[in-house]
């Protein structure tokens, strides 16, 4: 158990505690019942004046620590002046509890960082979370709030005292029976308060090509590049009895042909097939021999740009079609180029079609970035 200062206007939030009329040290009721708990001192302050209660006094220039003590062995609230000596559970002692839930012992926390506001639906109706992390001294939590109505309490800079709360996976969640008090300001360790930023925007998982992305460990975290070469129509899908929305992607890069890529709730994109983008977050899956990729909480799609690639071709046919080109391969493929560039690589006075004919197989270089052809050389 970790004690903390706590001003008069706010005591009556401390967990056991009400507040005292520090002037009338006979109105000090035994309110304060530690029950064996540890008794752990963070910091340690010197005070100067005189402690009177009815259970004996502290006349003497004393410590926090010793204050405490005097507190402790006699059960009772310590009052400097207007301020009180009171227990507020720290946020390390509310996530580590094994209490039944909702925990309801006092906790007071500051907010260090803040998401974005999700939508989502859940038995037929539109519903929001509001994901932000809060941290005291001990540590920083990530906390979910279920109830926008309690959102611009949860402002950044803002400290809460929580009561009624649920603790799940070392998170904290708000919901509407949660009862959550706008309280005067606590200073955290700035340690703290980038574990709490970190919590709330994690950076994105590495970058991969698509064939290591689809050969990383199953549900782990992964951002892919690649172009997008095909979108298939947004469908529905029930999870716990309510439509969810979701999109099948397919990409590919020069690793793999063809990789899926599931995006869940997926918001509007200007993105288009045939354009690069950089999918973030993604989580590897394997269902029926199948391995692809979906989108999580916090995945993004960006349009990128695209890679120069460097394809050897090996050409036996030409068909020239105006201001372009097609190429036919030794594999039975084609390829695509402007009609200038390919002249243009050829010994002057030269015909494409003719000249291909006389020298196949030929091999010709092709540099691309996306769907333009950047050079072609021979």
């Amino acid at each position: 158990m970790e004690y903390t200062l706590v001003s008069a206007a706010d005591f009556h939030q401390a967990s056991d505690c009400l507040p005292i009329d520090a002037q009338d040290p006979s109105k000090l009721p035994n309110r304060l019942k530690l029950k064996g708990k540890s008794f752990g001192i963070r910091h340690t302050y010197v005070w100067s004046g005189l402690i009177e209660t009815k259970h004996g006094s502290l006349d003497e220039e004393f410590t926090l620590e010793t204050a405490l003590n005097f507190a402790k062995d006699r059960n009772i609230i310590m009052v400097f002046s207007n301020v009180a000596i009171g227990i507020m559970t720290t946020l390390t002692e509310a996530v580590s509890s094994r209490k039944p839930l909702p925990y309801d012992a006092g906790v007071k926390a500051k907010v260090v960082a803040r998401g974005s506001i999700l939508h989502y639906t859940s038995q037929g109706q539109d519903k929001q979370s509001l994901t932000v992390a809060l941290a005291d001294f001990s540590s920083a939590v990530k906390c979910i709030v279920y109830d926008a109505a309690k959102f611009p309490r949860f402002a950044v800079g803002h400290t809460v005292s929580l009561r009624n709360i649920i603790i799940r996976n070392n998170t904290v969640i708000i919901t509407k029976t949660s009862k959550v008090f706008l309280v005067p300001g606590m200073d955290v360790p700035e340690e703290r308060e980038r574990e709490g930023d970190h919590l709330v925007h994690p950076p994105p998982a590495p970058e991969l090509p698509l064939d290591q992305a689809l050969r990383s460990p199953a549900k782990s975290k992964v951002t892919v590049k690649g172009q997008l070469i095909q979108e298939d129509s947004v469908r529905e899908v029930t999870v716990n009895g309510s439509p969810v929305k979701l999109k099948d992607l397919f990409l590919k890069d020069s690793t793999r042909e063809k990789v899926k890529v599931t995006l869940w709730r997926p918001a509007p994109t200007e993105a288009k097939p045939g354009d690069f983008v950089v999918i973030s977050d993604c989580v590897v899956n394997s269902y029926k021999n199948e391995v692809s990729l979906s989108s999580t909480s916090s995945t993004t799609m960006k349009i990128a740009e695209a890679p120069l690639e460097t394809s050897q071709l090996t050409v036996v046919g030409a068909a020239v079609e105006g201001e372009t080109t097609e190429l036919l391969l030794e594999d039975g493929s084609t390829r695509v180029v402007p009609s200038e560039m390919f002249q243009t690589a050829l010994p002057a006075g030269s015909f494409i079609e003719e000249y291909v004919v006389d020298n196949a197989p030929l091999v010709v270089v092709v540099t691309s970035k996306g769907a333009s052809t950047i050079q072609v050389q021979l």
